[in-house]
């Protein structure tokens, strides 16, 4: 399951991170792990939470404003980084601009 793994993953972030930052940077470390399905772990869940209320007073919104504006960039900064990774492999292989254009269709349609 993608959830199992995404857990992993923070666990293993915490690990290999916390401690150094804690001890070089004097500061406190938050793994943000998703699963592939795009679903938040852990402290991630709590940080988002904690942004959007932040984000919430400052700008006088709601904060169900304050978490989808919040979703809403970061869905779109991630598919952002993977359409210019696609275009980037892409341009390796002969024919690239039609493979390129039929993936990033394909990735806009699912949206």
């Amino acid at each position: 399951s993608s959830g199992i793994n995404a857990e992993y993953g923070e666990k293993e972030k915490n690990r290999i991170h916390k401690e150094r930052t804690h001890q070089v940077e004097k500061s406190t470390f938050s793994p943000i792990v998703c699963s592939t399905m795009g679903v938040l772990e852990g402290e991630a869940e709590k940080f988002y939470r904690r942004v959007a209320v932040l984000l919430a007073n400052r700008t006088r919104q709601t904060y169900p404003h304050a978490i989808r504006y919040i979703r809403q960039r970061i869905t779109f900064y991630l598919l952002k980084t993977v359409v210019t990774s696609v275009v980037s492999e892409a341009r390796k292989q002969p024919g690239w601009m039609l493979t390129a254009m039929t993936l990033i269709y394909f990735i806009y349609s699912m949206i």
